[in-house]
């Protein structure tokens, strides 16, 4: 299975889907307390072709996080253009005053058009911080220190032993078999054993 289509990916992206969907209305309900029931009724005033309307709009802003998802292996990468850009949603949802001009409804337009570039650059930072995602952990500096030697062994410098199915330790230089947790002259431990 590919990395792009992986079961945390595909649960990712129907968290976005859900919650954009859902987002419009679920901002409205903290401003019912203040401004009552009038204040949530007001996205549904235009029957069902209202809501289709407020949710073919905001698909632009979780349509683009879902193509941006096709961009990245890990989900962890999504977070930070969620937040930002469901956080402007959200903000902007809230606070919208359908009752209040007669031109009130155009910023239904509006608001997920602005919350793209908010989307897009904080994918960008994101990617800048972490990467693509290579469905893996850090390296750490054990594993920095093998992915060293195996160079120096593809570069021919140092000859794998392959009879007895040695290497040298990254640590000393001694010879150690493969397979092996830790070395037996400086006791080094090795993280991911050589196969």
């Amino acid at each position: 299975m590919s990395t792009l289509t992986s079961t945390p990916m595909r649960r990712a992206r129907l968290v976005v889907v859900t919650v954009g969907v859902l987002l419009p209305y679920l901002a409205r309900i903290p401003g019912t307390f203040v401004h009552g029931a009038s204040w949530l009724s007001s996205y549904f005033s235009g029957g069902m072709g209202g809501v289709l309307l407020v949710g073919a709009f905001n698909a632009l802003s979780w349509g683009c996080l879902v193509l941006l998802s096709f961009l990245v292996r890990r989900p962890i990468a999504l977070v930070a253009p969620a937040l930002a850009g469901f956080g402007f949603l959200a903000f902007a949802h809230s606070g919208l005053d359908l009752g209040a001009d007669a031109q009130s409804a155009v910023a239904l337009a509006f608001i997920p058009v602005y919350a793209v570039p908010i989307i897009v650059v904080t994918f960008l930072l994101s990617l800048a911080v972490l990467g693509r995602g290579s469905g893996r952990a850090a390296p750490t500096s054990n594993e920095q220190a093998a992915e060293s030697v195996a160079d120096v062994f593809a570069e021919g410098s140092v000859p794998r032993d392959e009879g007895n199915r040695r290497f040298a330790c990254f640590a000393c230089g001694r010879r150690v078999s493969f397979g092996v947790s830790h070395c037996q002259t400086c006791e080094q431990p090795f993280r991911d054993h050589p196969q």
